[in-house]
């Protein structure tokens, strides 16, 4: 079973390359508030990401 489509992944890495220059150029501090933000948003939605 295929989870995402080649250009999907396309799109992600092409994303991801562009937001590069910024995010290396932020301070650890802030790079690990976000991060750890996010890691809060898939805990309190863990059972809709989990849902089949």
């Amino acid at each position: 079973m295929s989870l995402a489509e080649r250009s999907d992944v396309d799109a992600a890495v092409a994303a991801a390359t562009e937001a590069f220059p910024a995010w290396s150029e932020t301070s650890l501090t802030r790079r690990a508030a976000v991060l750890f933000a996010f890691r809060e948003l898939v805990r309190s939605h863990l059972d809709e990401l989990a849902a089949p």
